[in-house]
């Protein structure tokens, strides 16, 4: 398999439901909507931050600076998926594993 080439069934193309904490106020989660598609072989992600967290850190509010976009790897035992914001010099990397349910 090739890097960033995930299969179809590991992660299926689809809008998901996220949450996290709020980088600013560590009591705050933020929940928001993801789209995950393949283009050219690869596996991408993208998404908008919420208007309430942008504007709490007085940063910008139209759609194009909320805008982020990532790619999704495969790994060992999940995805991992790199993800910045338009015309911002930082980015995070975010892990995401099964998990048994009882």
């Amino acid at each position: 398999m090739r890097p960033g080439n995930v299969p179809e069934h590991l992660f299926p193309s689809s809008f998901y439901v996220f949450s996290r904490h709020s980088f600013t106020y560590s009591d705050t989660f933020i929940q928001g909507i993801v789209h995950v598609y393949r283009k050219d072989g690869m596996t991408d992600i993208t998404g908008r931050e919420t208007i309430f967290e942008m504007r709490k850190q007085s940063l910008p509010i139209d759609k194009y600076a909320r805008e982020f976009r990532g790619m999704v790897l495969a790994m060992d035992t999940g995805l991992g998926m790199l993800v910045s914001l338009r015309r911002f010099m930082t980015g995070s990397f975010n892990f995401v594993a099964p998990v048994p349910s009882f």
